[in-house]
C-alpha cells in the first residue's frame, strides 16, 4: 500500500479498516454446496461483506474465507452466506483458528 491510503485510514478510519479478512464456519442444509467466490454475506438482512474463497475440509465440513464490515468480524458473530440454493448459517472464526462448532 502506498504511504496515502495508509495515512487515510488512520486519520479517516482512526486506525481501522472498514473491513477484515475472517473464517467462517458454515452450517446447514445450505453449506453443503459451497458458496462462490464473491457470494455475499448477511447479517439479517444487510449485506455485510463477501466470500473470497470457500472448501471442504475433511475435518470440520464447508470453511470459507471473507472481508466483513468491522462491526461484525467479531469471532462466534452469526452471519449467513449466499450459496445457489439458499443462505447457510455460518459463525465468524478467527484465521487459524476455525474449530468444531
Amino acid at each position: 500500500m502506498g504511504q496515502e491510503v495508509i495515512i487515510r485510514v488512520l486519520h479517516r478510519g482512526h486506525g481501522r479498516v472498514v473491513k477484515k479478512l475472517v473464517g467462517l464456519r458454515l452450517r446447514g442444509e445450505q453449506a453443503q454446496e459451497l458458496p462462490e467466490k464473491g457470494a455475499k454475506i448477511y447479517s439479517e438482512h444487510r449485506d455485510v461483506g463477501g466470500v473470497t474463497s470457500a472448501a471442504s475440509s475433511p475435518r470440520l465440513g464447508p470453511i470459507a474465507l471473507g472481508y466483513i464490515h468491522r462491526d461484525f468480524v467479531t469471532p462466534g458473530t452469526r452471519v449467513e452466506v449466499e450459496t445457489r440454493s439458499g443462505r447457510a448459517a455460518a459463525i465468524v472464526s478467527e484465521l487459524g483458528k476455525i474449530e468444531s462448532c
